[in-house]
C-alpha cells in the first residue's frame, strides 16, 4: 500500500459530518481547512470553513440542477460545478469537477463532502459505485492526491485514493454496492483533499468527475463517452432533461478551504 493510502484509507469511514457545516434538504458544498490530515476535522483543528446551497430541497425524475462556486483565501482557491440529475428516478447522479490550488506552497489539507438529500427515486434493488479521476501539476509533494468515499443514505461506498506519485493522471474505481433505496434517496460525496510538505506555491489537484458504468442513454455528444459532463449543456439536451431551478451565479464561499470531487451513480438492478 502506499504512504498515502496508509495514512488516508480509513480517515472516511465512520461519521462523515461531525466538524463540516451543515446545509439541509439541498445540493450543498462543505468544506474545511484542517490543521492536521484528519476527517471528519475535530473543532480544535479547524482553521476555516464554508457552506453554501442552492436551495433545491427535491430533485425529481428527469430533472438536474448545477451550481457553480469560487472559493478563495490566502492559503487555497478552488472553483468548479457540482450537479445533481434524477434520470425518471432509475439513474440518480452526484458529481463535479473543479481544480483546488495550493497558494502558498507545503502541506495543506481539505476536507469536503458534496451532497443531494432529496431524490425521487423508484424504490427497490439499486447498485451504486464511486470513482475519481484526475491529477496533479504545478509541482505538487510526494504522495499528494485524494481519497474520497460515496455514501447513499447510510451506506458507505468504496474508500478511493488517487495518488499522483503513483500514476498523474490517476483513476480510482470502487466497487459496486448493492442495496434497496426507497421513494426518496440521498447522494453524498465526501473527500479529503492532501498536498504534502514539498508541494509548491501554485500547485494543484484537479478532479473531474468520473464513472466506470457508462449510462447508454448518453449519446450524440462525442465526448461524453457515456457520461456526463456539468458543463456541457450538450450532455444535458441529448437526456432531456429539466433544470429544476434557473441556473444561479457563482457563489463565493467564505472561510478557508477547498474542494475535490467524487462520483456517485446508481445502476439500477435487472
Amino acid at each position: 500500500m502506499t504512504k498515502l493510502r496508509l495514512r488516508l484509507a480509513s480517515l472516511l469511514l465512520g461519521a462523515l459530518f461531525v466538524a463540516l457545516p451543515q446545509v439541509s434538504h439541498a445540493v450543498s458544498v462543505s468544506a474545511v481547512q484542517c490543521a492536521v490530515q484528519q476527517y471528519p476535522c475535530l473543532p480544535g483543528n479547524i482553521i476555516a470553513s464554508g457552506a453554501l446551497s442552492n436551495g433545491i430541497n427535491l430533485l425529481p425524475g428527469n430533472t438536474f440542477t448545477r451550481m457553480n462556486y469560487t472559493f478563495g483565501n490566502a492559503a487555497v482557491s478552488f472553483t468548479g460545478s457540482v450537479m445533481a440529475t434524477d434520470v425518471a428516478g432509475a439513474w440518480t447522479y452526484l458529481w463535479a469537477t473543479g481544480t483546488a490550488t495550493d497558494l502558498l506552497g507545503g502541506a495543506l489539507t481539505l476536507d469536503v463532502a458534496y451532497q443531494q438529500l432529496n431524490y425521487a427515486t423508484i424504490a427497490g434493488g439499486a447498485t451504486y459505485n464511486d470513482m475519481i479521476i484526475g491529477g496533479c501539476a504545478g509541482g505538487t509533494g510526494a504522495n499528494s492526491g485524494a481519497i474520497a468515499q460515496g455514501v447513499v443514505n447510510a451506506t458507505g461506498l468504496s474508500v478511493i485514493v488517487g495518488n499522483c506519485s503513483l500514476f498523474n493522471p490517476f483513476a480510482s474505481v470502487g466497487n459496486p454496492v448493492g442495496g434497496t433505496v426507497g421513494a426518496w434517496t440521498s447522494l453524498t460525496a465526501a473527500a479529503e483533499f492532501v498536498f504534502t510538505a514539498g508541494s509548491a506555491a501554485g500547485s494543484t489537484v484537479t478532479l473531474p468527475w468520473g464513472d466506470d458504468f457508462p449510462d447508454p442513454s448518453i449519446t450524440g455528444d462525442p465526448n461524453s463517452n457515456g457520461y456526463i459532463d456539468p458543463t456541457d449543456t450538450t450532455d444535458i439536451n441529448n437526456l432531456g432533461l429539466q433544470v429544476e431551478n434557473p441556473e444561479p451565479g457563482t457563489f463565493i464561499m467564505m472561510g478557508g478551504a477547498g474542494l475535490a470531487a467524487l462520483l456517485i451513480r446508481r445502476r439500477r438492478k435487472n
